[in-house]
């Protein structure tokens, strides 16, 4: 009996050690504010991302998701609205990848890639199929109006709308690994830049 004891709390001590190490790992890879998967996560996961699509010749994309006008947007509510509403925006990019998921089994990997800039790698779906999950994810952040209490729950401010600009590109398979990342970051950058330029709240595409 007490050897079947010993042998339980073993087995709950491992089982526990288990555990908190999945949660460090999560934790690791986790932004603290958002939820997103991390900058950190975002170099690890697209190094794999591109090995494997330049090995098997499979689709890749990248967004690169920026929220307009966020720095006015911070001097006139404040740093803690200001943070709900990142908190905001990477609840409905969240959404948007689970959806997916729901429907197609595809796996999408949404990150807080720094400040007010997001990334969304997104394997296995062509570059028009990128495109329509972008829409989406610009579409649900335009239509999403939120509302700031005070902590006594009155209003403090109503109907606070965002916008975003999206940048997407997709990997050239012509390219090494090395330069393939590198590519795939700078055109999903400068497409993102070109959305700014257009006006804002909207979605560009650079292809090579």
């Amino acid at each position: 009996d007490k050897i079947k004891l010993i042998k339980s709390k073993f087995k709950n001590t491992i089982a526990m050690f288990q555990t908190d190490l999945i949660k460090l790992g999560q934790m690791s890879n986790t932004d603290h504010l958002t939820g997103l998967y991390n900058r950190r996560f975002f170099d690890e996961q697209l190094d794999i991302e591109v090995s494997q699509s330049l090995k098997e010749k499979t689709w890749l994309n990248l967004l690169m998701v920026d929220i307009d006008d966020f720095k006015q947007f911070n001097d006139k509510y404040g740093h803690p609205i200001g943070d709900q509403a990142l908190s905001i925006v990477s609840k409905n990019i969240q959404i948007i990848c689970d959806d997916e998921f729901s429907n197609n089994g595809i796996v999408f990997f949404p990150v807080r890639h720094g400040g007010e800039e997001f990334a969304v790698i997104l394997p296995s779906v062509d570059i028009n199929e990128a495109f329509k999950i972008a829409e989406k994810i610009r579409e649900k952040i335009n239509g999403y109006s939120f509302v700031v209490r005070n902590t006594k729950g009155g209003i403090k401010h109503n109907n606070l709308r965002l916008t975003i600009s999206i940048g997407l590109a997709m990997l050239n398979h012509r390219h090494t690994k090395t330069i393939g990342i590198k590519a795939l970051i700078e055109n999903a950058d400068a497409a993102m830049y070109d959305a700014k330029r257009a006006g804002k709240n909207c979605v560009k595409i650079r292809v090579e």
